[in-house]
């Protein structure tokens, strides 16, 4: 452990996230009323489909057990994404719409790290505690699945921060995209919100691979109820190819912005 500690990238992420928790926390009744407020807002959230479900019983073979697991599995990855790597996203557009990314670029530290950990919402912290209250409640982990289910956490959270990555820098590429991409991934964000058992044929597919939500919603009830290898294989390269390419993304864009081409002509 000590060894680890001493490597730089490690003890700078120490450092940046220590400096922006305790930020978070210097108003500690704004962080607990947020904190409240997001575990309250998550838990409502389940009211209308708990009706819909006392109905149905089953959708496509969904249970309300199947539902909860799903939504605590997006809340937590979200949360993931949230406390972490708040940076990549709105925040990492508007240093490049503003022309503010030039602190970073003189950082010895990798820019893209220090950009994505510079950042942290407090609000984050209520999607974890809710997200945890609702995978316990739902009834669906146990101490057999629960591999699979930190597996599909690390899928759920690397989507969050990849197509936050992405859709960031689209700013290097496209003058004052920061609003599509917010609408953009909140779009995704609701994607998520729904029931997988509601989706079928080509919509399926297109959650699973082109637009993959269905890794956060569909496929971790599926494979927490009967896990198949080729299906967590599909996961784990579906993700991996999304931060590999909002990565490569990221510092092809970068080099427009150091070459001193500022789209929109605000630098």
């Amino acid at each position: 452990m000590a060894a680890d500690i001493k490597h730089p990238h490690l003890r700078f992420l120490t450092r940046l996230y220590k400096t922006a928790f305790e930020q978070t926390l210097s108003l500690k009744a704004s962080f607990i009323l947020r904190v409240l407020f997001m575990i309250v807002n998550n838990l409502i959230m389940l009211i209308g489909w708990f009706a819909v479900f006392g109905t149905f019983k089953t959708i496509n073979g969904w249970t309300f057990s199947d539902f909860m697991f799903m939504t605590g599995l997006v809340v937590t990855s979200f949360s993931i994404w949230s406390i972490f790597f708040r940076g990549a996203g709105i925040y990492t557009a508007r240093l490049i719409e503003y022309g503010e990314l030039d602190t970073y670029l003189l950082a010895p530290k990798n820019i893209l790290l220090h950009t994505l950990c510079s950042q942290t919402d407090p609000a984050g912290f209520g999607d974890l505690l809710s997200g945890i209250i609702l995978l316990t409640a739902s009834g669906l982990v146990s101490f057999g699945n629960v591999g699979i289910l930190l597996f599909c956490l690390i899928v759920g959270a690397t989507l969050f921060v990849s197509l936050n990555i992405f859709l960031g820098s689209l700013n290097f590429y496209t003058a004052d995209s920061t609003d599509f991409g917010e609408r953009l991934f909140y779009l995704f964000l609701n994607i998520t919100g729904y029931p997988g058992c509601i989706y079928g044929g080509t919509a399926k597919l297109i959650l699973i691979s082109l637009l993959p939500a269905g890794l956060i919603s569909i496929l971790p009830v599926e494979q927490m109820h009967h896990a198949n290898a080729t299906t967590l294989v599909w996961m784990f390269c579906i993700a991996a190819l999304a931060l590999i390419g909002s990565v490569l993304f990221f510092y092809a864009g970068l080099k427009r912005y150091a070459s001193g081409n500022k789209i929109g002509g605000k630098l």
